[in-house]
């Protein structure tokens, strides 16, 4: 019997009950980062695009993305005429001023619009009052853009014969859908093929280099 108590004492001592208020591995694994102040972190942001390794395939990716920006550089050359033909329908003033300025003055327009459409847009603004100006501006900005392309591309079509033979109204409709259309595509996809573009030349070419003159940023990062 005192063998029996010996043995219970020493299996008592042995039994070690872990800590329940102390996370599991696997817990911690998946336990989001603790961020002080009461704010929440924002969501972690995308993982770069995969690595293009070999020469060759290097410069096949960047003829493909050249051209990529070729092709948004026209789509954003013709929507930038088409808003400024309109402005200067709309405002005869404005098109004496552009036709006696340098040429190049003229393309402040479209730029300060691309530039909304790509900077303004309020992903990340927590202040309401500022996120709502962002928001309406943003709107604003696009829509003068749709607005401007539909009014150049819709004379285009009404001049063109179709192959087959459909109502008038049928044909309206046809035409204020095919522009509508060209007209969310040319105001949106410039700005989205410009940033691809550039990201993803940056991430082939300059990211190492730049990694290699800054040290001390991709430790930390």
């Amino acid at each position: 019997m005192p063998l029996r108590r010996d043995d219970d004492l020493l299996q008592r001592m042995l039994n070690v009950t872990p800590d329940p208020a102390a996370p599991s591995p696997a817990d911690r694994r998946g336990a989001r980062p603790r961020q002080y102040g009461g704010t929440p972190r924002d969501p972690a942001p995308l993982r770069p695009p995969t690595p293009v390794r070999g020469l060759y395939r290097r410069l096949g990716t960047t003829v493909a993305l050249l051209s990529a920006a070729a092709i948004g550089g026209l789509l954003w050359y013709v929507s930038s005429r088409f808003t400024l033909d309109f402005l200067g329908t709309i405002f005869p003033d404005l098109r004496r001023t552009l036709e006696r300025a340098p040429w190049w003055q003229s393309w402040i327009i479209p730029l300060a619009i691309s530039a909304i459409e790509i900077f303004l847009w309020p992903r990340r603004e927590r202040r309401l009052g500022v996120f709502v100006l962002r928001l309406l501006l943003w709107l604003s900005i696009l829509a003068l853009d749709v607005a401007t392309t539909i009014h150049g591309i819709l004379p285009l079509l009404q001049a063109q014969p179709l192959p087959v033979a459909i109502d008038a109204t049928a044909r309206t409709w046809l035409e204020l859908g095919v522009s509508g259309a060209s007209g969310v595509i040319f105001a949106y996809a410039p700005e989205k093929i410009g940033r691809w573009v550039v990201n993803d030349l940056w991430a082939l070419w300059l990211a190492s280099i730049w990694r290699w003159f800054r040290p001390n940023e991709a430790a930390t990062a």
